[in-house]
């Protein structure tokens, strides 16, 4: 969900005038957050752009926002994953590309629209 966040951007109103590493923004303004771009902070995630099953910190993402922004559905969501590839590995123990990923070209929400791959 780090490596490769469906929703890469959300919008928000700012509620008061604030400074961001020196760039203005004023209360009432509307700010674009690229969640995206967030997930691949030099500062949070040593070698952002390594898919990492093992990173330490791979669940410090912003992939379903936080505090009172947080996705409502972040915990259904985690668990179909969780069980989705659990049963995907329970039952092909071998997974590799058959082909190129097809990506869908919509900006905020990223996903594919084909995946061939190999299973045995």
């Amino acid at each position: 969900m780090r490596f490769n966040a469906s929703n890469q951007f959300t919008w928000r109103v700012a509620g008061e005038d604030l400074e961001i590493e020196g760039t203005r923004i004023k209360a009432g303004q509307n700010v674009a957050l690229f969640l995206g771009a967030a997930n691949r902070d030099r500062r949070m995630f040593e070698r952002p752009d390594v898919f990492d099953l093992d990173r330490a910190n791979s669940n410090k993402h912003l992939t379903f926002g936080l505090g009172p922004h947080s996705c409502l559905g972040r915990q259904i969501a985690s668990l179909e994953l969780k069980w989705f590839f659990a049963k995907l590995f329970e039952r092909y123990s071998r997974i590799s590309l058959a082909g190129e990923p097809v990506w869908n070209p919509n900006l905020e929400f990223r996903s594919l629209k084909s995946l061939p791959l190999r299973l045995s």
